[in-house]
This record gives C-alpha cells, sequence and structure tokens, in this order.
C-alpha cells in the first residue's frame, strides 16, 4: 500500500464523499472535505490524515504536490450535464446551511468559479476547463494521476483502478460494494421543479440559437424573470451580460497578482473569446501570472505598474517565505502605499519585518494602448491595494469608453471611495457594489 499521501482533486459532486469513504476502506485514514486547509494551508490535518477529498483540494492540488511529492491524485469526474445538475441541487440546498454556519464553502466557490451564484453556462466552462487543466498538469506524469468516472463504472471496475493506483494487494473487494454515498442529486433530476427548469432551458437555448426572429422581447424577458429572479449582481453577472453582446471582449487588467487567486475575470479568459493586457509589477508574481496563463492566445503581460507619467516608483510589498503558517493571501499585497500593507498586522502580526521596498517601471495607460495596439477596451480591472482610484483617474475617458470597470473598494479611504463613484457618474456610469468591489457599468 501506498504511504504517500493521496489527494481526491475531483470538484464538488463528482463522488469526493464516496471516494473517501472508499480509502478509509482501503485502509488509507481519509477526511473529506477538510476546509481548514483553506485558510492554513500547513493545518495540523494534514499530517493526521494521509487522504483528502474535495473542497478545498481541487484549489490547492498544485500547491500540495509540491509540499508532499510523490503523493497519488485522483480525479473524480461525471457526465457534466449530469454534474452541473448536481450543482444546481447543492446551490438550491446548501446555500442556507452554509450563511447560517461558519462554513468557508461559499468562499471556496468564488475561487472555483469566480461567483457565489449558480451559473449554469459558466459552471460548464469552468468544469471542462478544469479537467483540461489537471490533465494537462500531470501529462508527463501519468503514475501520480488516476481519472475516475464514478457514475459510469461497475463496482468492480471501481475498486480494481483505485485499488491498483495505490498498490493495495490484500483488499479483498469482490465482498464489498463501491460507496455510494451523498446522492442526494438523485431525484431531482425527475422531479417536477427539475424537469420544468430543464424544459425551460431547453426552450431558451433553442429560442436564441434556432430562429432569433422568434425570440421576442417578451419571451426575453419572461426569461429573464425566471433566470434572474433573486439573483445577486455581482462581477459575474455583468462580465456574463457583456459575454452575451460581444464575440471578442478587449480588456485592460491593472495589478493582475498572479491571475488565478481571488480573480473575477480569470474563468473567464481562460474560456476563451477574450483579448487584453495584464498588468502586474512585481517580477516573481509576474512570472507567476505569465505560467497560469501559459498557452492561452491573445494576452499580452506587461511587467509594469501604472502612473501619470514614466518612469520609476517605489512600491511595497511582502519578502517571499516558505513560512507556511502566513495566509495564502500575502503574496497579493503590494501597493504604492505603506500603510495599506499595514492594515494586515492583524492576519500577519510580524509584517513589518517582511515588508520590502522594489523600484518598478511604471507607464501610463496611453503608452499601453499605444504600445499593444488595444485601442477598443471593452473592461478594465483594477486591483491595485488602495490605489485604485488613482488609477480611475488616469483613465482616458476621452478616448476610450469601457463598458464595465471593476475595483476594490475596501482599501479606499470612504472620501476616495464616494469620490471615485462621483468621477464615474460624470462619465454616464450606473455602480453597483459589492463586498469588495465596485463595478462601474454602462450600455449593458
Amino acid at each position: 500500500m501506498t504511504k504517500n499521501k493521496v489527494f481526491g482533486i475531483g470538484l464538488s459532486r463528482t463522488g469526493t464523499t464516496s471516494l473517501n469513504d472508499a480509502l478509509n476502506l482501503i485502509g488509507i485514514k481519509s477526511i473529506h472535505f477538510p476546509q481548514q486547509l483553506f485558510s492554513n494551508h500547513s493545518h495540523s490535518v494534514l499530517k493526521e490524515y494521509q487522504g483528502f477529498t474535495d473542497n478545498p483540494i481541487p484549489l490547492l492540488y498544485m500547491k500540495l504536490d509540491k509540499m508532499f511529492p510523490n503523493s497519488k491524485f485522483i480525479l473524480t469526474t461525471r457526465d457534466v450535464d449530469e454534474w452541473v445538475v448536481s450543482m444546481r441541487w447543492m446551490f438550491e440546498n446548501k446555500f442556507v446551511e452554509w450563511d447560517l454556519g461558519n462554513y468557508p464553502q461559499k468562499e471556496m466557490i468564488f475561487q472555483q468559479y469566480g461567483t457565489y451564484n449558480f451559473d449554469e453556462t459558466l459552471f460548464c466552462r469552468v468544469y471542462e476547463q478544469y479537467i483540461a487543466d489537471v490533465n494537462n498538469y500531470f501529462k508527463h506524469r501519468s503514475e501520480n494521476l488516476l481519472v475516475i468516472d464514478l457514475t459510469n463504472t461497475t463496482d468492480d471496475e471501481k475498486w480494481n483502478l483505485l485499488t491498483n493506483f495505490l498498490d493495495i494487494e490484500d483488499f479483498k473487494y469482490s465482498t464489498e460494494s463501491f460507496p455510494r454515498s451523498n446522492p442526494s442529486d438523485d431525484n431531482i433530476k425527475h422531479s417536477k421543479e427539475s424537469v420544468t427548469i430543464s424544459i425551460i432551458g431547453h426552450l431558451s437555448n433553442f429560442y436564441k440559437k434556432v430562429n432569433r426572429v422568434f425570440y421576442s422581447k417578451k419571451m426575453r424577458n419572461i426569461f429573464k424573470r425566471i433566470f434572474n429572479s433573486g439573483k445577486r449582481k455581482d462581477e459575474s453577472y455583468f462580465i456574463a451580460r457583456l459575454i452575451a453582446k460581444k464575440r471578442l471582449v478587449n480588456f485592460l487588467q491593472i495589478g493582475s497578482n498572479n491571475g488565478v487567486d481571488n480573480d473575477p475575470i480569470h474563468r473567464f479568459i481562460m474560456a476563451g473569446g477574450w483579448r487584453g493586457v495584464l498588468v502586474e509589477p512585481i517580477p516573481h508574481i509576474y512570472e507567476q501570472l505569465k505560467s497560469n496563463y501559459a498557452g492561452v492566445a491573445d494576452l499580452t503581460f506587461k511587467n509594469v505598474a501604472i502612473s501619470d507619467k514614466p518612469g520609476r516608483q517605489i512600491i511595497y510589498r511582502l519578502q517571499q517565505t516558505s513560512n507556511f503558517e502566513l495566509p495564502v493571501w500575502y503574496q497579493q499585497l503590494a501597493s504604492f502605499r505603506k500603510d495599506v500593507i499595514l492594515k494586515h498586522r492583524n492576519e500577519i502580526p510580524q509584517i513589518e519585518s517582511l515588508i520590502v521596498e522594489e523600484s518598478v517601471e511604471c507607464k501610463t495607460i496611453m503608452n499601453l494602448i499605444n504600445e499593444t495596439g488595444l485601442n477598443k477596451i471593452d473592461l478594465i480591472h483594477i486591483d491595485t491595494e488602495g490605489f485604485d482610484f488613482e488609477v480611475i483617474k488616469l483613465i482616458p475617458f476621452s478616448e476610450i469608453t469601457p463598458s464595465i470597470i471593476i475595483y476594490e473598494h475596501k482599501h479606499l479611504t470612504q472620501n476616495d471611495k464616494a469620490a471615485s463613484i462621483d468621477l464615474l457618474k460624470k462619465f454616464n456610469y450606473h455602480i453597483t457594489e459589492t463586498n469588495e468591489d465596485i463595478i462601474a457599468h454602462q450600455g449593458i
């Protein structure tokens, strides 16, 4: 039997609970949904267990691979149409429970899919992209990855695949049924509600794709009321509206970080049909950014900061460290304002000793437009740790009019936040505010 760690990296609702129960049956002490690891990647749970399944493991598998060399990774999959029905059930039945308890699951969902809301089209894109990403990551290490569909194989086949992969020789699986745990979505596929939703979805696609002449304004309004009833208007909502309107989305991202963590546009970029410029001033983060988007077409990367004039400027960031006790987002902290970095003392008590100064190259937004030829911009995303309002003031609105501007407000002073909203309203933007971001939008 393998002595290495075993990580179930299938997304939620792909049989993660069943896999967890199977691992325990064959003698691998395993935990399902080890939520402790979401905020602390070196939590003692890593020492207590050998096997781990479900969130946050799919978010961490690359890091866990480096922390525990030669580990075994099991990617559970299922038919995407069946999976998305099960995800709908989860959102309709579990989010109330998560709201009432101290669960980080909603934040994990946001990191995985870029939204807190159920979005069938987006989820299917993310699912398929995730499967492709995992297979690509392990393409030269097939001995470390098992891909298995627990919904479409016999019990004997499941046990055989699992025990061979994990070098289990003494388990008599012929006398043991393979676990089928947490099948709460079985009946909803055939329930009246699910059938109604499915019919509506197919009718919507039919009217949109087959003949737009018959897809009348009245019909659009009916579907809009059905699907958007009670839906929170967040970043994904407005981006989805933009995608519906545009064949190709041109974007500028200022403060890209690594392109993945807490990034509301990452999944849309990965899905294709986007062309843009990603700006990140910190060199080692910039390299991570390029690596995370390796092979994605139509992207231009700039290792610069945005300022009112070209030149160099001092930026404050936290030094690289192998200290796993630090929160996962510590590398995202970089700002022209040292006081913004110091706001995180409560989470990082030793933060002052970690701050370093770095001289970075600066360019104007017009410099970037002229250099890259991106003279038509549909969306601007800004995440510059307290410098966001300054960047907004540098947008040349006489030259470009983005349909969407997303920027972080949590590090802005109340005066700067109010002033940023007033400025954007002068350019005819409507304002929507979420917990962390402000979304300025027009024409969508």
